[in-house]
């Protein structure tokens, strides 16, 4: 990420940040499944091209905010229209498991 927020700083790209929120806290670990998978897609749609960084946002349980919990975060180089698609479509495949136990908020 400072990558990024260093060429947008000398203006080499202009970033478009979309977000998709998850609605629920939890904790996971990444390096196994079921977001193992999830990791190996998102780094497979940044391989593509279209998206600069696609990130999954465990949240901060502790936190005592209105926007605490979890959700997939994309950003793309000045293309509106690219980010919002793989950000909710990965968000809803992928962590719809953890919806049978998440509290909504």
């Amino acid at each position: 990420m400072f990558g990024l927020a260093l060429r947008a700083a000398r203006a080499e790209i202009q970033p478009f940040i979309a977000y998709h929120r998850l609605r629920m806290i939890n904790m996971w670990h990444t390096p196994i499944e079921p977001l193992r998978t999830l990791v190996a897609e998102m780094l497979a749609e940044e391989a593509s091209g279209d998206i600069l960084s696609l990130s999954f946002a465990h949240g901060f349980p502790w936190g005592d905010v209105a926007h605490v919990g979890a959700m997939m975060v994309a950003i793309s180089e000045g293309d509106a229209a690219a980010c919002p698609g793989p950000c909710d479509r990965l968000g809803e495949a992928h962590l719809g498991f953890a919806r049978d136990d998440a509290q909504d908020f």
